[in-house]
């Protein structure tokens, strides 16, 4: 918001140089976002044997023992809900894990799910974010983004 790309890339008549500018100031961006979450989750502190676990008890493990878990997370989670209901079309889905980073100031949705896997899973993900994106992310709208763009404006000519 304060570098004013989508503002310099509508005025300017060489759109290239300020393009590669606000791509490489995102990839340094997303460098520092793959800082804070941790990949792969070593959950050894749940002490569950590693064959016929059913998700159900991989989430009462991780609930009784969510300050280990927030750790593991990485840095500026916090926890928002279990079995979050979200409704669409009078059909009822539920996220296993809800947490927020507000250091990211995005949430994290976990579908907890055992096993390999699949392309439905995937499916699945990706609709539960997309109803919680327009639901529940409170995304800012255009008069929104026209206030804050005029407020930056207002502070960048003082």
């Amino acid at each position: 918001m304060s570098t004013l790309y989508y503002e310099r890339l509508l005025s300017s008549t060489e759109k290239t140089p300020v393009m590669a500018e606000a791509e490489t100031n995102t990839q340094a961006l997303q460098t520092e976002i793959k800082n804070y979450l941790r990949d792969p989750y070593i959950l050894d502190f749940l002490n569950l044997p590693y064959s016929r676990v059913l998700e159900s008890t991989l989430e009462e493990a991780l609930i009784n023992n969510l300050q280990l878990f927030l750790l593991e997370l990485g840095r500026g989670f916090a926890f928002v809900a279990r079995q979050q209901r979200i409704s669409v079309e009078e059909q009822d889905f539920y996220i296993d894990l809800v947490f927020y980073n507000f250091r990211l100031k995005c949430f994290l949705l976990i579908d907890l799910k055992l096993g390999k896997l699949t392309h439905q899973d995937v499916g699945q993900m990706d609709s539960y974010v997309r109803i919680y994106d327009q639901h529940y992310k409170g995304l800012p709208t255009e008069e929104e983004l026209k206030a804050e763009l005029q407020r930056e404006r207002a502070l960048l000519s003082t």
